[in-house]
């Protein structure tokens, strides 16, 4: 379906970032970014967490950083300790990087052994 004549996505920018986190997308919908924010807003404002730690592959770590500054920026983040940890990458058994995006689910022990 071809996008709508004029219709822009809704995007956060940062200077220090090659890429801007895309909010709404150009066809309405919502992506990683538009769901990490909502996360992280959720854990601030909601359930008053003053320390998060968010723990995925080091791969992630540049997009949690722009999700971490679009929080202060929005004035969500304050005196909260937010940090990302990363653990390295989870390879499937082509060596490529893993990815649930298809739907297919694996079980953790599975995933270890």
């Amino acid at each position: 379906m071809p996008k709508e004549e004029g219709k822009k996505a809704k995007c956060i920018f940062n200077e220090k970032y090659p890429n801007p986190l895309i909010v709404i997308k150009t066809d309405g919908g919502y992506g990683y970014d538009t769901t990490d924010l909502a996360c992280i807003k959720y854990r601030i404002q909601t359930l008053k967490g003053d320390r998060l730690i968010y723990i995925t592959d080091s791969g992630q770590r540049e997009h949690f950083e722009m999700v971490f500054d679009a929080a202060k920026l929005m004035g969500w983040s304050t005196t909260q300790n937010i940090k990302h940890v990363g653990f390295g990458l989870v390879l499937g058994e082509d060596k490529k990087k893993f990815s649930t995006r298809s739907g297919e689910s694996v079980k953790l022990m599975d995933l270890l052994n």
